[in-house]
Formats: structure tokens, C-alpha cells, sequence
């Protein structure tokens, strides 16, 4: 909870047009967590292969494939890529194995994860606590004082509590931004 018991109003949320959190997409998916903006813990997913894609780890390629010659995607994973993070290099390794042959067709992953269910989930598990741990250690989420400061035995700060309201008024912005050509 925040301080105060201070509560998000969703509606009285501004839209938000840039992009909030510092750009860390691993507090970002944090702050969605903790306030329950719709929160699965797949998604961080998206954004981590969206994040390669920029980055030049990864590419998505079209190929032909099956007897009627299909235009499927691929995800090339064959440009030997580094990483700082340890639990992307983690995740790239799991994808890797799962290709076979450094080309990773969407069946293949599927495949893959279903077997190595609670491998692959417990990856995201373990972003989710270290983030936390990281904003319990830097003083960010504290154990509250009194139950006046807050009902929850731990509060979040006002810097977390202003990056989700920015984080919350960006899903708006682009929810709206969606939608411009149903308007007139």
C-alpha cells in the first residue's frame, strides 16, 4: 500500500505520453505487480524480445514452411548475442534449446515450455522477487510504523506511487491513442 492509504484512482489518472519508470521495463512490470494493473507474468516476455529486437540480439525473420510453402515467423537467434542481465541470458538459453537449430518457430517454444513449465515460469518469479528485494534494499517499499501510515505491512514511496500513476496514465494514453479512428 502507499502512505497515508493513499489509493490510484484509475479515472482521475492524466494520460501519459512518455515513456515512465526510467525506462526500465523490469521496475515497470514491478509497479504493474504491485498496484494490479492487469498483471500476468508473462508479459514481461513482450518486452524483454521487443527489447532484443532494438537492441540487435535478436531478429524476426519470415521463412516458408510445410507442404503448402506458409509464411511463418521466426525469431534468428544465431547472432551470439552478450548480455549484463544474468535472467535474460537465462531466458535467451531456454529459447535457444528450444529452437534446436537457432531458428525458433512459435510450435517449438510452445513444445518447449509445456515440458519445462515450471523452469520457464520460475524465471519470471524470479525477476518479480529480485525487483522487489531491490526497491525493499534501496529503501523505496518499507515496513510501515502504524497502521495509521498505512493498512498494509508494506508501504510504497511517493516515487513509486508517482511512476504508476505515470505508468497507468501511459496504458491510458495508448488504450485512447487505439481507439482514435472510432472517434470523429
Amino acid at each position: 500500500g502507499y502512505a497515508n492509504n493513499r489509493k490510484i484512482d484509475k479515472k482521475e489518472v492524466p494520460m501519459f505520453r512518455d515513456i515512465p519508470c526510467n525506462k526500465d521495463i523490469y521496475y515497470a512490470n514491478t509497479l504493474i505487480k504491485l498496484n494490479n494493473f492487469d498483471y500476468k507474468e508473462g508479459n514481461i516476455l513482450g518486452a524483454i524480445i521487443l527489447k532484443w529486437v532494438r537492441n540487435n540480439k535478436i531478429m524476426f525473420k519470415n521463412e516458408k514452411t510445410g507442404l503448402f510453402n506458409k509464411d511463418t515467423s521466426v525469431i534468428d537467434l544465431t547472432m551470439n548475442p552478450v548480455f549484463d542481465n544474468e535472467l535474460e541470458d537465462k531466458l535467451f538459453k531456454m529459447m535457444y534449446e528450444a529452437s534446436k537449430d537457432g531458428y525458433l518457430e512459435t510450435k517449438e517454444f510452445e513444445r518447449w515450455s509445456s515440458k519445462n513449465y515450471s523452469e520457464f515460469l520460475s524465471l519470471f518469479k524470479r525477476i518479480e522477487n529480485d525487483n522487489i528485494t531491490n526497491l525493499k534494499s534501496s529503501g523505496m517499499i518499507y515496513q510501515r510504523t502504524s497502521k495509521e501510515e498505512c493498512k498494509c505491512k508494506n508501504v510504497m514511496n511517493d516515487k513509486i506511487y508517482n511512476d504508476s500513476v505515470e505508468l497507468y496514465g501511459l496504458k491510458k494514453y495508448l488504450l485512447e491513442f487505439s481507439s482514435m479512428n472510432t472517434k470523429e
